[in-house]
């Protein structure tokens, strides 16, 4: 089979117009910023009856209705960082301080972790982290009365 040299051009040609057709859809000076608001745009653009309730079901969806946190859930989850933040107290304590400090700071930890067992706590996940935390804190108070801390 012999290819002639008018044949060889047409397939060069219908290769270049598929590459141009290609860039033309795939533009490469466009950001992802742009593209995104042109989206956002298009989607705003059309207006629908029952918009505003499939955007409430959307957000429902992403953000569980048991995550939209009532004043309380926000102080839980300030008690739980305000204890953990106690327990890289005590972690540094051990190292620097004296062991009357560092039984001080333990006493303030289990305090924080009792008021946290008697919350009623609706996230499961961190009803996880306040029995960790309660675990941890039994243990270190063993090691402390057992005297792993003496020098």
């Amino acid at each position: 089979m012999k290819i002639l040299p008018n044949e060889a051009n047409i397939n060069v040609v219908k290769k270049d117009k598929v590459s141009q057709t290609k860039s033309q859809n795939f533009k490469k000076d466009v950001s992802f910023k742009d593209l995104l608001d042109e989206k956002i745009k298009e989607a705003n653009s059309k207006p629908s009856a029952s918009s505003g309730i499939a955007k409430e079901k959307i957000a429902q969806e992403i953000i569980p209705i048991n995550l939209l946190s009532s004043y309380e859930e926000k102080d839980v989850y300030q008690m739980v960082e305000g204890v953990l933040s106690k327990w890289e107290r005590y972690s540094l304590s051990l190292h620097r301080s004296s062991l009357k400090e560092c039984f001080d700071i333990l006493q303030e930890i289990k305090r924080d972790t009792e008021k946290l067992l008697t919350t009623d706590l609706k996230d499961p996940h961190i009803e996880d982290i306040v029995k960790e935390l309660n675990i941890l804190l039994t243990v270190e108070e063993v090691k402390f009365n057992r005297g792993d801390y003496l020098e």
